[in-house]
Formats: structure tokens, C-alpha cells, sequence
């Protein structure tokens, strides 16, 4: 099991279990913003991903995709491992389709996927929306949606991906075609114990799929540990989990989290 801690902070400091794989690179980013405000963090995985190439992916072709790019108008990702997925094509400098992609849209959303596709030469729109239902929102205003108008967006997503995002944009007539670039499992816990054996004062739940596996285990846990989403769409999965959670962050980035605990640990 995969963990990083957080840095020397008094023992009795309130023990946060991050459920989420630690940053590849360097002090983790909400390891690091929660110590700054005197929270003990830990990352564990609760997922697991697969991308082309993977023994049994059994999602759809990306390099194909994205060597036509005469036949989409831009892009739409809405997840790391969505960028991820592309970055493994467009930087491989054997495919020569970095430059031909860099004059289109790349819709997303969250600093991290924007980043990630800055990285990939991409110029990311959208980032500050906040959630997949603002992102339709932003995308129905820059995207014309008469028949015809338009070529279709590219929509490289997750095999687990929400419908919020697809059905808005059915509605509103905006073109796209789904490609699925890569696959979540979930692990199998238990989860919610800290590294001492006891339960977490807090959970961090990150996405929708974070909940399921925890929630899966069964674990008598659940009850006792107070609950923290990064966002809304992970929000009203904890509510339908079984009640609304005790912190919501207002951005998905690692400052925002930490002062929503803050928060509602002043609160308490």
C-alpha cells in the first residue's frame, strides 16, 4: 500500500487520509498545503488506472484519433489521465502531431489537467470552470452548435466518466465524439485506517470512483471519519453515499482543500 507522509508536525495534529496516488515528483502538493495548517497527511490510491497498451484495455484507439485532426475542431478532457493519455501520443516526437493539435481548443478543467496539457504544447480553455457542468457551460458559448457548423470536439475521457458533461452538450447541439483513454479499477481496501491503525480524523475523497471503493469495503470506519470532497461532483456522490460531506473544497486545488478543513475544523 502506497503512502507518502506529511512532513514533522505534532503527533496530536489532526490525521488527514488523502485517497488519492501521492505526486510523482517532489513533497506532495496537498501533503504539503494541509501541513501548512497544521494537518498530518497521508496519500493512499484507492484506484488504479490502465492506458492503451495495457494487458486487457479494452478502451478505444487514441494515436488513431489524434492523427486525424483535420476531422475535429479541438478537444475536451477533463482529468489528468486524460492528459496523460494524450501526452504519451503528442510527445512522442516519432508521431509529429504535436504542432498539428497546438491552433485547437483544448477544453478542460482543474489546474492540474490544464498544466499537463501546457505541457503537451496545448493551450488549455476552461480551467477555472470548476466542475464538468460549468465546462459545458463555457464550452456551449465558444463552440457554435448549427448543424454543420462545426466539426466535432474530441472528448477523450475515462471509462467510469459522469454524464453531466455529454448530456449538456447533447442538448445544446454541440458536436463530439467520446474516445475512451484510459480505464479506473477500483483497489480493494480496507481504507479508512491510519497508519497507526487508527480511523483518520478526516477522509479525502477526490473523485466519484474514490467513494465507490471505499465505499465497497464496507468498512465500519465510515461512520466515525469526517468527510471532505474536492468538489461538487465528488460531493454528490457522498451525499448519495449515505449523507453530505463535512467539507467541500471551492476549487480543486490543494490550498482550497486545506482551508475548507481549516474551516470546518473551526467550526466543529
Amino acid at each position: 500500500m502506497s503512502e507518502r507522509p506529511a512532513q514533522l508536525i505534532p503527533e496530536e495534529a489532526p490525521h488527514v487520509l488523502l485517497l488519492r496516488s501521492p505526486d510523482a515528483e517532489g513533497e506532495d502538493r496537498y501533503v504539503q498545503a494541509l501541513a501548512e495548517r497544521g494537518f498530518r497527511a497521508v496519500c493512499r490510491p484507492v484506484l488504479r488506472f490502465a492506458f492503451a497498451g495495457a494487458p486487457g484495455f479494452t478502451g478505444g484507439d487514441v494515436t488513431a484519433r489524434l492523427r486525424r485532426p483535420d476531422r475535429y475542431e479541438g478537444l475536451i478532457l477533463t482529468s489528468p489521465r486524460a492528459s496523460q493519455a494524450l501526452a504519451d501520443v503528442l510527445l512522442d516526437a516519432s508521431s509529429g502531431l504535436q504542432e498539428t493539435w497546438q491552433g485547437k481548443p483544448a477544453f478542460t478543467v482543474g489546474p492540474k489537467t490544464a498544466n499537463l496539457l501546457r505541457e503537451s504544447g496545448l493551450k488549455p480553455t476552461g480551467e477555472d470552470s470548476g466542475d464538468a457542468d460549468a465546462l459545458a457551460a463555457h464550452i456551449v458559448q465558444e463552440m457554435p452548435n448549427e448543424a454543420g457548423a462545426a466539426r466535432p470536439l474530441l472528448f477523450l475521457c475515462g471509462n467510469r466518466r459522469r454524464e453531466a458533461l455529454p448530456e449538456r452538450l447533447r442538448a445544446e447541439g454541440v458536436a463530439f465524439e467520446e474516445c475512451v483513454a484510459y480505464e479506473t479499477h477500483l483497489r480493494e481496501g480496507p481504507w479508512l485506517k491510519a497508519s497507526n491503525g487508527e480511523t483518520p480524523d478526516w477522509a479525502v475523497f477526490f473523485s466519484p470512483s474514490g467513494v465507490e471503493a471505499v465505499r465497497q469495503s464496507d468498512e465500519p470506519g465510515w461512520g466515525a471519519v469526517r468527510k471532505a470532497a474536492l468538489g461538487p461532483t465528488t460531493a454528490g456522490a457522498l451525499e448519495a453515499a449515505g449523507g453530505p460531506p463535512d467539507a467541500v473544497a471551492a476549487r480543486p486545488t490543494p490550498e482550497a482543500l486545506a482551508e475548507a478543513l481549516a474551516m470546518a475544523g473551526q467550526s466543529a
